[in-house]
């Protein structure tokens, strides 16, 4: 652990992942930290993300960030340039008015929103009907639990992110139930 002043830091990387389309074609990335930021890791954690981040925006590509409700009540998200980023919630999010009346501003400003976890919750429809992007996770689900959450999912209108695909079988499920995002690490492993 670093000193940094009366402040202590730990390392804190940026790591990204890439997020493709349904032909195949890179759409962005999602961007998430590693290390263990403990309470004060603000300064590495700021520098670190400035360069992966000034990466990626000079490729024009997306970038999926994840906020919790504080975050989306401290304005956090409004650091990223709006045409260029997705601000990912957690569906619990979409249960408390404050943080809904935040995400409408921000969706007005420009930002994708996207709704993450997605499990059908009818408390959580506002923030539903509000996404640009509904993810599901697809750990350990098979055809029919996705085609069910797929029904869900579908009359909100939000393109339907594959989220956690863990291998190509798994996005090749997925790509034929009709998703039209994928993430996962499918992306990152080798073919056999």
């Amino acid at each position: 652990m670093k000193t940094i002043g009366d402040r202590a830091s730990t390392s804190i990387s940026i790591g990204r992942q890439p997020v493709f389309d349904d032909r195949g074609r890179l759409w962005g990335y999602t961007l998430f930290c590693v290390g263990d930021p403990g309470a004060n890791a603000a300064i590495d954690i700021e520098s670190s993300a400035y360069i992966s981040i000034q990466q990626i925006l000079d490729s024009r590509k997306k970038i999926v960030v994840d906020f919790n409700e504080k975050n989306i009540l401290d304005r956090a998200p409004n650091a990223l340039p709006p045409s260029l980023a997705a601000i990912k919630v957690e569906e619990s999010a979409g249960r408390q008015p404050d943080v809904m009346e935040a995400l409408s501003r921000l969706k007005d400003e420009g930002y994708l929103i996207a709704a993450g976890g997605f499990s059908g919750d009818p408390a959580c429809e506002a923030l539903y009907r509000l996404a640009d992007i509904i993810a599901i996770d697809t750990r350990g689900k098979g055809r029919d639990v996705l085609n069910r959450q797929i029904a869900a999912a579908q009359p909100f209108g939000g393109l339907l992110l594959a989220d956690l695909v863990s291998d190509r079988a798994l996005y090749g499920l997925c790509k034929a139930l009709g998703f039209s995002l994928f993430h996962g690490a499918f992306s990152s492993r080798p073919k056999r």
